[in-house]
């Protein structure tokens, strides 16, 4: 079963089994109870321990092979999207500049695949800090564009999450560099 509560093992705690969840595939959330980290159980341990492992640059041929040809889609396709973002513009339309802008943010995490070690994995973190300024900026983008169809109380909620959302990102990132 895909919805979060796939058995992975069982714990003792007082006396009573009860079953741990791993991570909920179908959503791509973790699905992880808070007694779970009370536990201090392996396989949470090993989960943690997973996601804090140092990223490497893929070695074996064909990882290379699809990792290079994914990035080249991204960056081709985010280089066209600025070329039509360029031909479009008109002269004082934020809109427009905010738009090229994203884009051109995105862009660099398309490129990791040329360092080597130990540049790797440092050049790989700062430019995931630039996608995620990308994203941040393409939900002020579609609020901006939302804001006439919404009333003001909704429109405040929207940027308001998307506020809120960023200490999130800062604590993230600073956590891993």
């Amino acid at each position: 079963m895909l919805d979060g509560t796939t058995p992975v093992g069982e714990a003792e705690n007082s006396g009573k089994k009860r079953l741990k969840t791993r991570l909920d595939i179908a959503n791509m959330a973790p699905a992880l109870m808070i007694e779970d980290f009370a536990l201090a159980s392996p396989s949470l341990g090993h989960w943690l321990s997973k996601r804090l492992q140092v990223v490497h640059k893929p070695s074996s041929a064909d990882g290379l092979i699809l990792e290079s040809w994914s990035q080249g889609y991204m960056t081709g396709s985010l280089i066209i999207m600025a070329a039509i973002t360029i031909a479009n513009m008109r002269r004082g339309v934020l809109l427009h500049k905010l738009i090229l802008l994203e884009l051109i943010l995105g862009t660099f995490h398309g490129t990791f695949i040329f360092a080597h070690p130990p540049e790797y994995g440092w050049y790989l973190s700062v430019t995931a800090i630039f996608l995620n300024m990308s994203w941040s900026l393409h939900n002020v983008i579609a609020w901006i564009k939302t804001k006439p169809f919404l009333s003001r109380r909704w429109s405040m909620f929207y940027i308001g999450t998307v506020i809120l959302a960023q200490p999130y990102w800062v604590v993230e990132v600073s956590r891993r560099g």
